[in-house]
């Protein structure tokens, strides 16, 4: 306990260096894993990038409003591994609905919007792959259920935009496999999937927690499967990676009390799994509030 005391009192940073003042409440705030800058997501829709120098002073970087894009407010923002492209994801004006809009970032001059694709419920937040490929969630419904419109999937889907590149009006060409569906009673708000993470196990020796490549866990058995062609680039990398999604997730009531594991495996680019349990599952008994 010695070590962690010091650790809270002597090593954690308490020298105001600078302060930034919004117009608006801040709802997140993130680092470019570079430390050279910052960005912040407020409830006016303002995103705003601030460099910091040395001396842990800051200067305007970029700003933009996205209302002039229908949304809301900016919920969260997240640099790639690289700090080339920065994703931010907000709420739009209808309900539950969000979106989320890759930047490319630029030592000079503005940023510039790569593509925007929807992200339906706006909290699924958002999640990179590597420096080019992210998650993005839709709502969607059940075509084999004679009330469709009640029985929807929170279908995950995988995306890609590269920098430089030119991305078409309406983005489709962004989207590139399903990566799995999560059957969801919309009529109750049950099984309803928020902030994603993504984990690599890879450097995990002797993973054992999880079933084989491609097999279940007795309790997650898929409900459906669902064809698709697989995206050559993805599969290869899934296999060259030990990718888990982890989630918070409703179960008995709406709010989200639940922590979600899904592996994610090559063979399910081709078959993909409809299912209404994740593989792993951790009751908090309570409301969680982020992760």
């Amino acid at each position: 306990w010695v070590e962690e005391y010091r650790r809270l009192i002597d090593d954690t940073p308490n020298v105001l260096s600078d302060e930034l003042s919004q117009r608006n409440e801040v709802l997140h705030v993130t680092f470019s894993n570079s430390g050279k800058l910052i960005a912040t997501c407020c409830k006016d829709s303002n995103v705003i990038v601030s460099n910091i120098n040395n001396e842990g002073t800051t200067s305007p970087r970029y700003s933009t409003n996205m209302h002039q894009h229908g949304w809301q407010y900016t919920w969260a923002s997240q640099f790639n591994s690289t700090d080339s492209l920065l994703m931010v994801s907000g709420g739009l004006w209808s309900g539950i609905k969000g979106a989320i809009a890759i930047f490319e970032t630029t030592d000079v001059g503005d940023y510039v919007m790569l593509c925007k694709v929807k992200n339906d419920p706006h909290d699924a937040n958002v999640a990179w792959f590597n420096e080019s490929t992210w998650l993005s969630a839709k709502l969607t419904k059940d075509l084999t259920q004679p009330q469709p419109q009640l029985e929807q999937d929170t279908t995950v889907y995988m995306c890609r935009a590269l920098p430089g590149q030119e991305y078409s009006e309406e983005f489709d060409n962004v989207y590139k496999n399903i990566v799995f569906k999560n059957r969801r009673h919309i009529m109750y708000n049950r099984k309803y999937l928020r902030r994603f993470l993504v984990s690599n196990r890879k450097h995990f020796k002797e993973d054992t927690i999880f079933a084989e490549d491609g097999d279940f866990e007795a309790d997650s058995q898929p409900i459906a499967f669902e064809n698709q062609e697989a995206d050559e680039e993805w599969k290869t990398v899934l296999q060259d990676n030990k990718f888990c999604l982890i989630f918070l997730r409703s179960g008995q009531i709406s709010v989200p009390h639940q922590i979600g594991f899904k592996m994610l495996h090559p063979e399910h680019l081709s078959c993909v799994p409809a299912v209404e349990t994740p593989e792993k599952l951790i009751e908090m008994h309570g409301y969680i509030l982020g992760m």
